[in-house]
Parts: C-alpha cells; sequence; structure tokens
C-alpha cells in the first residue's frame, strides 16, 4: 500500500479543521504534509489541489460573509505576480526551495504584528501583488491572512474572504 496518498488526506483533514477552527494556519499543515512525502519543488504546485475541497467548501459555507472589495482588491493585485512567481518557481533549484520554504514559514509564525495593520483600509492590491508572487514561488503567501486577521472584520467574514 501507498501511505503518500493516507499521510496527505489526513494532513488535509486536520488542515480544513484548523482552518474551520482559527480561520488560518491550515496551508502549514498541508505544507508539511505534502513536504514530508514529496520533494518542494513537487509540493509546491500540488498544495492548492489538495486545498481545492477546503477552499470551495469555505466559500460556500461563507459566501454571505465574504469582504467582497477586500478580495476584489487581493485579486487585482495578485494578477500582476502570479506569472512571475511562475517563471522564478521554475528555475529554482530544489534546495533553495526548501531552505525558502522553511524561512517563510519561520518569518509567518513568528513575526511580530504590525501596529501598522489595522483596520479595513489597508492596501489590499499591494497585498495582493506580495502574496501572490511569494505564494506562487514558495506555496504559502501568508500575507493576506497576516493582515486581513488584524482587521474590524467578524471571524465570520475573516474566515470566508
Amino acid at each position: 500500500m501507498d501511505w503518500t496518498l493516507v499521510i496527505v488526506g489526513v494532513g488535509c483533514f486536520i488542515a480544513a479543521f484548523v482552518n474551520a477552527a482559527f480561520a488560518t494556519g491550515g496551508v502549514y499543515l498541508v505544507m508539511a504534509t505534502a513536504t514530508a512525502v514529496f520533494p518542494a519543488s513537487i509540493a509546491i504546485p500540488l498544495v492548492p489541489a489538495f486545498r481545492v475541497g477546503s477552499l470551495v467548501g469555505r466559500v460556500a459555507f461563507f459566501f454571505s460573509d465574504i469582504h467582497w472589495r477586500i478580495g476584489l482588491q487581493f485579486a487585482a493585485g495578485a494578477i500582476v505576480c502570479v506569472s512571475l512567481g511562475a517563471m522564478l518557481f521554475s528555475r529554482l533549484p530544489d534546495s533553495v526551495l526548501s531552505i525558502a520554504l522553511a524561512l517563510i514559514i519561520l518569518v509567518l509564525v513568528w513575526l511580530p504584528p504590525s501596529k501598522y495593520i489595522r483596520g479595513n483600509n489597508l492596501p489590499f492590491v499591494p497585498i495582493g501583488i506580495a502574496h501572490a508572487f511569494i505564494g506562487t514561488v514558495l506555496g504559502i503567501g501568508g500575507l493576506l491572512q497576516a493582515f486581513i486577521i488584524r482587521t474590524n472584520l467578524s471571524k465570520a467574514a475573516i474566515t470566508g474572504t
């Protein structure tokens, strides 16, 4: 029996539970699970496929709570950098991807909150640009969560958006 599917499936299930309970954080579990069974150059592009069920479910359950202005601003910024991120990702060796992935996770987990990040009037276009570039290259953007969790939105709006 190939345990790869079981390991990834259990990791995705736990990640979906964490996302539902805390509105963020599940992507780290999915990435940890994926990189435990695949090299980073394979795990990074597979993570969105592993998360699609959870994300579609989140949109379905929290559709009425989604803050569309933030989503549209973020998407406008994200469109800019996905192609650039994909070009860089395809040129980086697996060892560099692994080290960069480890560093971004450490930064996102341990970086203290900024006093700048308060309220709903944040510049989500540049956040979308940076998040999309980092997310395309490393599979974990993390910036949207760091900014949106510090807005005045309700937990349901944060989860949905």
